[in-house]
């Protein structure tokens, strides 16, 4: 399943790190985690020169 953002309300306690990656990120994507059992996720992204 894919990471989903918060919706933007401010009492989620989660989920708001992937909004900041969508909101700074030039290209970003995710792929399964599935190592040693694992069932998590692994977020990465692009960064353009400032």
């Amino acid at each position: 399943m894919p990471p989903v953002p918060s919706d933007g309300r401010e009492e989620v306690e989660d989920g708001r790190g992937l909004a900041l990656v969508r909101a700074c990120a030039d290209v970003w994507g995710w792929q399964p985690l599935a190592r040693h059992g694992s069932q998590g996720k692994y977020v990465w992204c692009e960064l353009g020169a400032a």
